[in-house]
């Protein structure tokens, strides 16, 4: 199955630096002359950073509090001012990835070991795989979305007919075989001492997918697999664990470098709420908070980037008149004393070029940009309450299937440690740190759609 929007994930792979000295670098690290968003930037300035790199862009204060006329209306801002407690911002070229079967067999022995691990016949898809998700269309084009109002029930009517059409060939059910041959399949699953180990992958250049999801699931407590994170612990015990959130943390930071993820580093960890069958994510009866979830994405210079820009809008379901970007790189990690409960991963990418110290625009330069922005704003709300300095991933404009992770202001109507996953383009302003360029997330690939094979896989994954 294609990855879920709960499935998420992490980077990758090689590394290659090309010096450490205080220069600033040019965008594009093979040194050819292809074109990028920075190629009118002055490369001859040096920026000399002994010191805080707030005190070095002039920011004094932690909140901006301004009232701007647009004319129109009044534009309130009020925003709290997140900056890396750094020295220094770099670049860093990454590449799409694409998991081979060397690899995938590379996980399967990490996680399951060779003895008795099979392929799971459950998930591969099939005729009747394909016959359930032709009546999940069917059920929301009748029962919700009439065909005649609008593009979100036409995709489900164009995914109908995309599974008619390759119906012939897939398998019947009992034909396909639970014997590995050479690790192209999916799906792999393991028994052992009680705990069944599932292993899933989805890997699909032309849209743009390289996931695959692990758990390890005790059928008596998490047969329906309702792993929650849990941000208010009123109404719970302490946390039964005995780990402590730095000690979870630095396990799965070891879990990644185990599989290669040597860039891996905690954004987050919040206690686990572990809920039994068939009661209400806000129910304590028969849950429990026992562990922790932690979310890992790629550390640049020990800076954590933010990667929660998903889009879930019906008007975005319907994908085949954009390219979808790649994912967001990011693990998500639930564990406890018992061990790894289960891990998502997806937005593998391969790390090329690592450059040197950026020159970065002064904050009053940033200032009078967002201003002028703010007349043409896509956001429904006037009141804006958070503005951080990040990194944030472009795409190379010579090579489709490369990105440059690059400092950028985010303007935001939440505050920085609010901001939404849903509306990312709506509710955000982004501005190159480096040259003052808008970015628009949808031009840049930044964005990741859910699609209608999304909605089909968590309909499914509910039942």
């Amino acid at each position: 199955m294609r990855g879920k929007k709960i499935v998420l994930v992490a980077s990758c792979l090689a590394l290659l630096f090309t010096g450490c000295d205080k220069e600033e670098v040019i965008y594009g690290m093979d040194n050819s002359s292809k074109e990028s968003h920075l190629n009118e930037v002055d490369t001859t300035a040096v920026q000399k950073i002994d010191g805080n790199l707030a005190e070095q862009l002039g920011v004094t204060d932690t909140v901006w509090k301004e009232t701007i006329s647009t004319g129109e209306e009044d534009i309130y801002v009020n925003a709290s001012i997140s900056i890396p407690e750094v020295s220094d911002m770099y670049t860093l070229e990454v590449s799409e990835h694409y998991y081979t079967p060397e690899e995938k067999k590379k996980l399967v022995e990490y996680f399951m070991g060779t003895d008795s691990v099979k392929v799971n016949v459950d998930k591969v898809p099939t005729k009747e795989w394909a016959k359930k998700r032709i009546e999940h269309c069917d059920n929301v084009v009748r029962s919700d979305y009439p065909a005649d109002q609008g593009s979100y029930a036409q995709s489900y009517l164009n995914e109908k007919k995309r599974l008619e059409n390759i119906m012939s060939t897939l398998p019947a059910k009992e034909d396909v075989s639970d014997m590995i041959t050479d690790y192209s399949e999916n799906h792999y699953i393991y028994n052992k001492d009680g705990v069944e180990y599932t292993l899933s992958f989805a890997v699909d250049e032309e849209e743009n997918r390289s996931s695959w999801m692990m758990s390890a699931v005790n059928e008596n407590d998490f047969a329906d697999r309702r792993l929650y994170p849990i941000y208010n612990t009123s109404g719970f015990d302490n946390n039964l664990s005995k780990m402590t959130k730095e000690e979870a943390c630095k396990k799965a930071e070891a879990i990644c470098e185990d599989i290669g993820l040597t860039d891996m580093k905690a954004l987050s960890v919040d206690d686990l709420l572990i809920q039994s069958r068939g009661f209400a994510s806000d129910s304590t009866e028969n849950s429990r908070c026992d562990g922790y979830y932690i979310v890992l994405t790629r550390g640049i210079e020990n800076i954590a980037v933010n990667c929660t820009r998903y889009y879930g809008e019906d008007m975005y379901l319907d994908t085949e008149r954009m390219k979808n970007g790649y994912a967001p790189e990011k693990v998500i990690i639930a564990i406890n004393d018992n061990g790894l409960l289960e891990m998502t991963y997806e937005g593998c990418l391969t790390k090329e070029a690592m450059g040197r110290p950026v020159k970065l625009l002064e904050y009053e330069q940033i200032q009078n940009i967002i201003r002028s922005e703010l007349e043409h704003s896509e956001a429904q709300s006037n009141t804006w309450r958070g503005l951080s300095l990040e990194y944030i991933r472009v795409w190379n404009e010579v090579k489709s299937d490369q990105y440059t992770y690059i400092p950028a202001w985010c303007f935001s109507v939440d505050a920085p440690y609010e901001q939404s996953n849903s509306n990312p383009a709506s509710y955000t302003i982004w501005v190159n740190a480096i040259d003052g360029s808008r970015i628009d997330l949808k031009e840049e690939g930044v964005i990741y759609y859910q699609t209608i094979d999304d909605e089909l896989d968590l309909m499914m994954l509910l039942e």
